[in-house]
């Protein structure tokens, strides 16, 4: 993977379309969909990376903010970890899984319930004064999963609300809340102030790390 990383951080560089260099170096190095996932997701030319880390803030910057949670972006992550499968510390310092199971979200025993729970106890410990999770409510089982996490929310001491919208990208924006918790790169782009609450919760050790690729930016012809 690593040509295939630096090939796109090349491409990316020189002002090509993300989309279409995913799909150039994808198809020279045969990658699977999920590699094609890690390229899209995670790699970034310098001022789009650089642009991203300047929103980001630190857990220790969370208390007392609203924060506004980008409900399925952040759960699928950290079940992404919870299974096992890859989980990227990406270009632009944000964490993201490479699953691509975005859409087809099923509530699963042991994993789930385990994720959100791991949610609470990182929200308990950062102690924010009101949090919004959102999720798409064109996923199923969306309403159900809210119904969960809100009657969890009872007990955990913080205000919290869960609930579904038809447009969650655009909700997470204007919720009101002083903090996104996402890693899309959309709503980064768009986004005051961002927490990547995923990255919180998972260890460091257990990331994936990307390769360098320092002599590629240094070409001159």
């Amino acid at each position: 993977m690593k040509d295939a990383i630096c090939d796109l951080r090349y491409l990316l560089e020189r002002g090509y379309r993300r989309n279409t260099a995913v799909k150039v170096v994808g198809d020279r190095y045969r990658l699977t969909k999920e590699e094609r996932n890690l390229l899209l997701r995670c790699v970034y030319p310098r001022a789009e990376a650089e642009m991203h880390r300047r929103k980001l803030i630190t857990a220790e910057e969370i208390s007392g903010q609203s924060l506004a949670i980008d409900g399925y972006n952040v759960l699928i992550t950290v079940e992404s970890w919870l299974r096992g499968k890859p989980v990227i510390a990406c270009d632009d310092g944000v964490v993201r899984d490479v699953s691509g199971v975005y859409g087809k979200h099923r509530f699963t025993r042991g994993i789930t319930d385990v994720a959100i729970d791991r949610i609470f106890m990182a929200l308990s410990e950062l102690s924010p004064a009101i949090v919004i999770f959102i999720f798409d409510s064109m996923v199923s089982f969306s309403g159900r999963l809210c119904t969960y996490i809100n009657a969890k929310a009872e007990d955990c001491g913080i205000s919290v609300e869960a609930r579904t919208s038809r447009a969650p990208d655009a909700e997470l924006l204007t919720s009101g809340a002083s903090v996104v918790c996402t890693s899309d790169m959309a709503v980064i782009a768009r986004a005051s102030r961002v927490f990547d609450l995923a990255g919180y919760i998972i260890p460091a050790e257990e990331l994936v790390q990307l390769p360098g690729c320092e002599d590629l930016y240094e070409l001159r012809f």
